[in-house]
């Protein structure tokens, strides 16, 4: 595996830069109709003074 949490993160880090930079493919991967619904019926969020 890893040894340290720091490799683990070099790993990683360049692989969630990606996604970020693509999110038509992070909607392919996780944007499944059940989780796209649950994302749209959630209550709109309001701030409170």
């Amino acid at each position: 595996m890893y040894p340290t949490l720091e490799a683990k993160q070099a790993v990683l880090e360049p692989i969630l830069r990606a996604w970020q930079a693509d999110p038509e493919r992070v909607k392919q991967l996780c944007g499944w109709n059940w989780i796209r619904k649950a994302l749209t019926d959630l209550p709109a969020v309001t701030e409170t003074p």
